[in-house]
């Protein structure tokens, strides 16, 4: 099992019996996606093609992908129809992924059209589940989506630094180590 797929087990923990649930474009929300327990019936809202693909077959899920611009070189779709779809929707938990997390700048991604999808996907989540590895924590990217306030819990791998996972715990969110 890889960090990602160790990372996307302890987020399902968080996952409720019915309902929606966001999954974004990230690599950790795929893996999030390909762990989804079968047997619930939940409403799942993606910004990403892959996902989109992975979770067709399943037919107790009801699949909702937003439109916009695909992103060259990605499976995320992104943009200003994006985000529109995303004002007009609410969802119990949004699973993102994220490039860096610090107590002080919160939540961040290297790509502004990425982080501008998260931001609107924080507004429409009533909890925030972010997936960092461990190289993201301490790092802060140009673009950021949340702070740490807004964030319910942070799942990173093992590898993080145990001081910092405290100072991201003081700001907020739980962590989860998995």
């Amino acid at each position: 099992m890889d960090g990602f797929e160790r990372m996307a087990k302890a987020a399902l923990s968080d996952l409720p019996s019915d309902g929606a649930i966001l999954l974004d474009s990230s690599p950790a929300a795929h893996h999030v996606a390909a762990l989804l327990p079968a047997d619930r019936e939940l409403i799942v809202v993606t910004n990403s093609f892959h996902v989109a693909t992975l979770l067709s077959t399943r037919p107790k899920l009801e699949l909702r992908l937003v439109g916009g611009q695909l992103r060259p070189g990605s499976s995320a779709v992104v943009g200003p129809w994006s985000r529109q779809a995303l004002r007009d929707s609410f969802v119990d938990i949004a699973f993102l992924g994220a490039d860096g997390v610090t107590p002080a700048h919160g939540a961040s991604s290297a790509d502004e059209e990425v982080a501008t999808f998260n931001r609107a996907a924080v507004a429409a989540a009533r909890r925030v589940v972010l997936l960092a590895e461990h190289t993201a924590l301490g790092r802060a990217h140009p673009a950021s989506f949340a702070t740490l306030a807004d964030v319910d819990t942070v799942v990173t791998d093992a590898g993080a630094d145990p001081e910092l996972l405290r100072e991201i715990t003081a700001a907020g969110p739980r962590t989860l180590v998995a």
